[in-house]
């Protein structure tokens, strides 16, 4: 009974074995298919960038000392015009309170010098004091007077430079650097140190980033400015103090020419009666000579002080696009920084450069008779950009170089496009696209040619013969054909299929229909 079953299990195995091979053979296998239609997809662009606050301003000290002290550190958080430090006073409180002593010392001088030359007046008005009396009572009297201009300009500079011992926050925000500590001297006379850094609202965070040319499409950055258009204005307190002083100075050399003037003036007088000697006369001229100089240089100072509270504020040069701004309201800045203040491009219309072969040049040459002529009709150039699109503005070549790089053998060509819509952006890279018309020339195919230590040749059918033709040839630029310069002549008629299996002298059947 045990074999039996054996068997029928074995039988049946069989039957399932043959079911199952005729089922795979008669198997149908599906393939997964793709429906073609036009969609929407988006696109996303990666770029790796910085992060740092909206508004962040480097604090720092226009006038050097020690610092006395700090009131605030990392993370603190500050109000705009709170005291977060303060320089060493002494100093400076020293030269404050000098330039004081000095302000009142010219202002008694000033209201004695007034009197007596008020006095002096009255007398010459009656004829009881002489010219020369008066003369002196009125030079100490414009003396006394420069001198107190003088040193109320000098009380105001002092007065600033003491205010500035006082460092306070120009924004409301946090401290997120600090450079400094307590007893730790600061100079400003070369450039201005750097003492707190202050982030406007750390809730709120900018990422700069560097977009590739081909990403970043019809975005616009920055903002249209005209030429003369006011963009920053520099704190002009201590620029108008500075006018104040050189005003003051103006004025007392004026004074000063005034009188020395008047004094020579009455010299000649006297010495035209024999009253003084022919010194005294000279020295009053020389005495002129000098105060006119002093004025002279007095009006060049004051000049240069008008020039530095000018430049306090600074405006676009031409008109363009406004770059970054590195710096912002507060931040104090020094003709020495690293970064301008902005960029200003203006990319209306835009330079392209590029290079070409000698060679290629020769060849608009002798097609135009001379570069100058070939600058002039040369044809327009067309400009592939970076994501491969096509410029859709043509553009105008304006000077070829006239030295070849020794290292590339090419010449350096620069064009010019209209940039309307501002579309080309500066530093970026495209090819351009030179269209050259060459009339009445033969062409080949590169095909129909071999090349024999750098020679090229071509075989020439005569009379069921073919003959190796040596050849003079320009590339095109399409890869596939060469310009023809000498070797062969309208009608002759070349191999252009298997030239590899070809020798000089053999024959071969030529195909009908030639054209």
């Amino acid at each position: 009974m045990k074999k039996i079953a054996i068997l029928i299990i074995v039988v049946v195995g069989a039957i399932f074995l043959f079911f199952s091979f005729r089922t795979e053979e008669k198997a149908k296998i599906d393939y997964e298919v793709f429906k073609v239609r036009r969609g929407n997809i988006r696109n996303t662009i990666t770029a790796t960038g910085t992060i740092e606050p909206i508004t962040q301003v480097e604090v720092g000290t226009q006038v050097s000392g020690t610092i006395a002290r700090i009131l605030v550190d990392y993370n603190s958080e500050v109000k705009k015009g709170q005291l977060i430090a303060e320089l060493d006073k002494t100093v400076l409180e020293s030269e404050y309170e000098a330039q004081q002593s000095t302000l009142y010392a010219n202002q008694n001088e000033f209201d004695y010098q007034k009197k007596n030359y008020e006095r002096v007046s009255g007398l010459y008005a009656k004829k009881l004091v002489s010219d020369s009396e008066f003369e002196t009572a009125e030079y100490q009297y414009e003396n006394a007077r420069r001198a107190l201009d003088r040193s109320r300009s000098d009380l105001i500079k002092a007065k600033t430079n003491l205010n500035y011992c006082m460092i306070y926050s120009p924004i409301d925000g946090v401290v997120i650097s600090r450079a400094v500590d307590e007893g730790q001297t600061v100079a400003a006379m070369f450039n201005t140190p750097k003492l707190f850094v202050i982030a406007n609202d750390l809730r709120k965070m900018r990422v700069i980033a560097d977009v590739d040319e081909a990403d970043i499409g019809q975005v616009q950055e920055g903002q249209k400015v005209q030429k003369g258009e006011v963009l920053f204005v520099i704190d002009q307190v201590p620029y108008l103090a500075a006018v104040q002083t050189a005003n003051a100075n103006v004025n007392a050399a004026q004074a000063e020419v005034e009188t020395a003037k008047l004094l020579y003036d009455s010299k000649k007088i006297l010495f035209a009666e024999n009253v003084v000697s022919e010194f005294d006369l000279s020295t009053a001229k020389n005495s002129l000579a000098v105060a006119e100089a002093a004025l002279e240089q007095a009006k060049a100072q004051l000049t240069d002080a008008k020039n530095s509270l000018s430049y306090t504020e600074i405006k676009s040069p031409s008109d363009g696009v406004v770059g970054t701004l590195p710096y912002r309201l507060g931040a104090l800045v020094d003709p020495s920084m690293p970064l301008p203040l902005t960029t200003i491009s203006d990319n209306a219309r835009m330079f392209v450069y590029f290079s070409m072969t000698e060679n290629q040049i020769r060849s608009f040459i002798n097609q135009h008779g001379s570069l100058e002529e070939t600058i002039r009709l040369m044809p327009p150039v067309r400009l592939r950009l970076n994501d491969g699109s096509v410029y859709d503005t043509e553009g105008k070549i304006e000077s070829i170089s006239g030295v070849i790089n020794p290292q590339t053998g090419t010449l350096s060509v620069r064009s010019v496009f209209p940039n309307e819509k501002r579309v080309l952006f500066s530093g970026g890279v495209g090819n351009v696209i030179i269209t050259h018309e060459i009339n009445n020339t033969i062409i080949i195919p590169q095909s129909a040619t071999y090349e024999v230590q750098d020679k090229i040749f071509a075989y020439a059918v005569k009379e069921g013969k073919v003959t190796s033709r040596s050849l003079v040839v320009e590339k095109l630029n399409d890869g596939n054909n060469y310009i023809v310069k000498a070797g062969l002549a309208p009608g002759d008629v070349i191999v252009t299929e298997g030239i590899g299996l070809l020798r000089d002298g053999m024959e071969i059947t030529v195909k009908e229909n030639i054209q």
